[in-house]
């Protein structure tokens, strides 16, 4: 993953992302940045992992908030029953992880 330049407050946020990444790369996954400029307010990261493909949204741990168009995407991807996820912490991507592969032990696929 390319060294990123950081500032004070994105660069929470980038760690969180990149803690991501990593436990996306450690179970053979992929996290795809999306192309903020293709629409405004989508998710960050497009994870794909065996067995599951959501979106999740990283801010930072304190303070991050969902902007007006985040806050949109969230309930229109919602409202047509796609994965979304808001990730804020280490151990809310450790929590993501547990709920993904604990839903696909128990019925064979991803809820």
């Amino acid at each position: 993953m390319p060294i990123r330049k950081r500032t004070s407050s994105a660069s929470r946020e980038i760690s969180v992302e990149d803690y991501l990444y990593q436990r996306c790369a450690a179970v053979g996954g992929d996290c795809i940045k999306m192309d903020p400029n293709a629409r405004t307010g989508i998710p960050d990261r497009l994870v794909i992992i065996p067995g599951f493909m959501g979106l999740v949204e990283c801010k930072r741990p304190k303070g991050g908030v969902l902007r007006g168009p985040q806050k949109t995407w969230k309930n229109r991807l919602r409202k047509m029953r796609l994965p979304y996820y808001l990730l804020n912490t280490r151990d809310a991507v450790d929590s993501f992880f547990e709920e993904v592969f604990e839903c696909r032990s128990k019925t064979g696929r991803v809820k």
